[in-house]
């Protein structure tokens, strides 16, 4: 065989099992010594009587007998498009975890990863598609349930990444009697004018254009009554601030947003900051839309939810985190 032939199959195998070797690694099931973790289903109203699901970590001694009338926050994350309760274990969610309670940068709790299709989060028109109403009251109910969590709305926090981030968002801003904090990773904010989505979020068009995105949530034609009642950027215009007392707000996002989604949270912390509603904003230069980025940003919005949750040891050592009305830092990310 021609050397020069044989060096370039060898690369190329070699590129092929390191690519292999990298899928294996992402997908790999991460050690865990602080959580036990397993993937549960429930009866939803809200989804006409259908299943949801969701995987929950529990603090490792959750059953021991000297835990037994112990009560924990509870933090549910949403996930994005096109993924389920599975992508925060298997991207390195469950690893960052771990190492943040492990180094006690987090206290023992509830960490719930809802399963919400690709609905972001909204009730759609079809009565089996109640996703908001089945996170906001079915899961939280199921929850409160199932598990020893605490009834009081300051230590429950709900927070997640793209689709999840907007929709954590828009269910803390609707429904602020539910969570106490809410953080965000790369919201995916859409624009107050349905029909600025295609011009502002080209992509959406090698996606099947806007219309096939947006149809099975706000049916079609496009409801904009319902469009504006789902709309984080029109929620926080018009919110009384009032409602707001007590929710501590987070968000982050890249400048270098591969969807666009950059500019919308800019437009969200100006928002906020010209109606004086308190919340942390997290500017990251150079930050893209991946997990590489999610697993640096969520050990920042898990230590703001530290922070912010009703228990004394959540606030030793943090006095300051939440700032005035904004709290604006700007990071450069780290080459892949």
């Amino acid at each position: 065989m021609n050397r020069q032939l044989l060096i370039t199959l060898t690369c190329a195998a070699l590129v092929a099992a390191d690519a292999c070797a990298q899928r294996r690694r992402r997908g790999a099931e991460p050690t865990l010594e602080h959580f036990t973790t397993r993937t549960v289903s429930f009866e939803s109203s809200a989804l006409g009587g259908r299943e949801a699901s969701y995987r929950v970590y529990l603090p490792i001694d959750y059953d021991d007998e000297a835990n037994a009338e112990r009560d924990y926050p509870l933090v549910v994350w949403l996930h994005g498009l096109w993924e389920n309760q599975d992508r925060f274990h298997v991207r390195g969610g469950a690893e960052v975890l771990e190492r943040m309670r492990a180094a006690d940068e987090i206290p023992d709790l509830v960490f719930v990863c809802a399963n919400g299709g690709n609905s972001f989060y909204i009730d759609g028109p079809d009565e089996k598609q109640g996703y908001e109403t089945m996170i906001v009251d079915d899961l939280l109910d199921h929850l409160q349930k199932t598990y020893r969590i605490s009834k009081d709305r300051g230590s429950r926090a709900i927070t997640g990444v793209s689709m999840g981030g907007n929709g954590a968002l828009k269910i803390a801003l609707k429904h602020p009697d539910k969570f106490g904090i809410v953080a965000a990773h790369s919201a995916a904010l859409l624009p107050r004018d349905p029909d600025d989505l295609e011009k502002q979020f080209p992509w959406i068009e090698r996606r099947g254009g806007a219309k096939r995105a947006m149809a099975p949530i706000f049916g079609d034609p496009l409801d904009r009554e319902k469009w504006d009642a789902e709309n984080v950027l029109h929620l926080a215009e018009t919110v009384e601030p009032e409602q707001l007392e007590g929710l501590k707000i987070y968000f982050d996002c890249g400048d270098a947003d591969d969807y666009g989604f950059y500019a919308p949270n800019v437009e969200l912390e100006k928002i906020l900051e010209k109606r004086k509603i308190r919340h942390t904003w997290r500017s990251v230069e150079g930050g893209d839309h991946g997990w590489s980025y999610n697993q640096r940003a969520l050990p920042e919005s898990l230590r703001f939810i530290r922070a912010g949750l009703s228990v004394k040891r959540a606030t030793a050592g943090l006095g300051g985190l939440f700032g005035g009305n904004a709290e604006s830092s700007s990071e450069k990310e780290e080459p892949k």
